[in-house]
């Protein structure tokens, strides 16, 4: 079994799996287990006061799928239940429809002018510069996407001479830029134009107020009267927060990009079987995705510890 996605934040996690398609052992039994989310939610060390929503997905040798998805533990400090219809921040797995977003433009030959993964940033964003010129002039759409402009992210600075790659979140505000610009379309319409409405991902959202007005969104929780020093998972008084990028509705906010979409596990089921079907519909085996697309994107680019 491979953990293919994880989001944690203090209250809430979405987990996302996938199992292999030749165990005759786990297609006799169930995968999710209560005992198993049980032990994660109340373990002595970790005393999580909120929960989590799980999806579990096996190809079949049938070329079907074995689908399970499950909520436990708290979803609101009310007491309400994790359920699959769960709404939970995915944080910057958002990154990943981002990207994707970009391929789908790359990929669209009616495009005018075309893009493609190599083109330098400079020759169509013509607000883009960096204090560098030579990263201004040379950047690339790649580079953006990889974490390779030698732009710091500025919330946690690491010293260029020890990383190749410095995280940015700022060039994914950029990338989420590009649909709106290309097309005349916001990012976020454009995602659910072309990715979650063609796959019936319907409960997914880039609108805090959506979310929260559906009655689904988990709350974020804190606990008060902890000292962290001593225990950073100290019990405490459990309260909640709000959601962290709040969004009434109104596309183009900087942070839907980088952060921003809000999911369940019954939406992300059908994320995981397009992932594994390479763009393929689960359900009809229409292209939603260009495989080459998938494959781009799950291609590694940056060499983190090069080869002797």
């Amino acid at each position: 079994m491979h953990l293919l996605s994880q989001f944690l934040i203090l209250q809430s996690v979405l987990l996302l799996f996938t199992a292999g398609s030749n165990s005759n052992h786990l297609q006799q039994r169930p995968f999710l287990l209560d005992d198993i989310a049980g032990r994660i939610l109340n373990a002595q060390d970790f005393n999580t006061p909120g929960g989590v929503g799980v999806a579990v997905v096996q190809k079949t040798p049938e070329s079907g799928w074995r689908v399970e998805t499950k909520g436990y533990g708290l979803a609101k400090v009310d007491g309400t239940r994790v359920t699959e219809d769960t709404l939970f921040g995915i944080g910057s797995n958002s990154k990943l429809f981002d990207v994707l977003a970009t391929g789908l433009l790359i990929s669209n030959s009616s495009l005018s002018p075309r893009i493609s993964w190599d083109l330098k940033i400079a020759s169509f964003v013509p607000e883009w510069k960096l204090m560098d010129p030579t990263a201004s002039s040379q950047t690339t759409i790649q580079d953006v996407m990889s974490h390779r402009t030698g732009m710091p992210r500025h919330d946690f600075i690491f010293p260029s001479d020890t990383v190749p790659d410095i995280y940015n979140n700022h060039m994914y505000t950029l990338l989420s830029y590009f649909p709106p610009l290309l097309t005349g379309i916001p990012f976020e319409i454009y995602v659910n134009d072309f990715i979650l409405k063609p796959l019936g991902m319907n409960s997914t959202t880039y609108f805090s107020k959506t979310a929260v007005e559906s009655g689904h969104l988990a709350d974020g929780m804190g606990r008060d009267g902890v000292n962290q020093t001593e225990d950073v998972f100290g019990l405490g008084r459990v309260r909640a927060y709000p959601f962290w990028a709040p969004n009434e509705g109104n596309p183009g906010n900087v942070l839907s990009g980088l952060g921003g979409f809000i999911s369940n596990v019954k939406d992300m089921e059908i994320w995981l079987q397009t992932l594994l079907g390479e763009g393929r519909h689960p359900a009809d085996g229409e292209t939603v995705i260009p495989e080459d697309v998938i494959r781009r994107v799950a291609s590694g680019v940056t060499i983190a510890i090069p080869a002797a």
